[in-house]
């Protein structure tokens, strides 16, 4: 569990005790136009802004964009958008990664694979344990399941299959850029004979 690295000194440095006023009024522009939110929608945003920016050390910038970003592409709202963005924060900091840049990224991936609110976390919890496995970055691999998933999620994998496989491909040094053009070939040929893809793949892997 990522969580067990964050210290309980680090998490009493939230960046609410140390903004001004100009930095949360930036915050809150960054929240408004980020999303698009008025009324109740934006004052809503605004409060889990507060929960996150007291519970973190990142700055107000910072944790307003990632939480913009994290609510445009998915649409989670409340404590389970607070929630992920914490953790994303967290995990990007540990990883020494911009924590907006990988909000982004993972932001995408959730959307590209229809991700819903009750499992965002498990997939956030599995991308950081493959960064700690494999050595890749956490935006780097949400990045790829998203650029390149789509093939073996019409074939029949799960996001976190796909992770994994592609995270192991980049770790051993197989750029996962250069082999999904030949996989997506593969599938289709398959599919024409009537093969199950993933059954197929299975046994090129083996």
């Amino acid at each position: 569990d990522m969580t067990k690295y964050i210290t309980a000194p680090l998490a009493a440095l939230g960046g609410m005790a140390f903004a001004s006023a100009d930095q949360m009024d930036k915050a809150y522009r960054n929240i408004q136009v980020g999303t698009g939110a008025t009324g109740d929608a934006l004052e809503d945003l605004k409060k889990s802004f507060k929960e996150v920016f007291e519970d973190v050390p990142d700055d107000a910038d910072a944790v307003s964009n990632a939480l913009a970003t994290l609510n445009t592409y998915t649409g989670f709202t409340g404590e389970v958008l607070e929630n992920l963005t914490k953790k994303t924060l967290d995990a990007s900091r540990m990883l020494e990664e911009d924590g907006v840049n990988a909000s982004v990224a993972f932001g995408k991936a959730l959307k590209s694979w229809n991700v819903p609110a009750e499992e965002s976390e498990g997939h956030l919890e599995h991308l950081f344990r493959l960064t700690q496995d494999y050595d890749v970055g956490l935006g780097q691999l949400s990045d790829m399941i998203t650029r390149h998933g789509t093939v073996l999620k019409n074939a029949g994998f799960e996001m976190d299959e796909v992770a994994h496989f592609m995270a192991s491909m980049e770790s051993n040094g197989i750029a996962v850029s250069r082999v999904m053009p030949g996989l997506n070939q593969a599938t289709r040929k398959w599919a024409e004979e009537g093969k199950n893809a993933k059954e197929e793949l299975g046994n090129v892997i083996d």
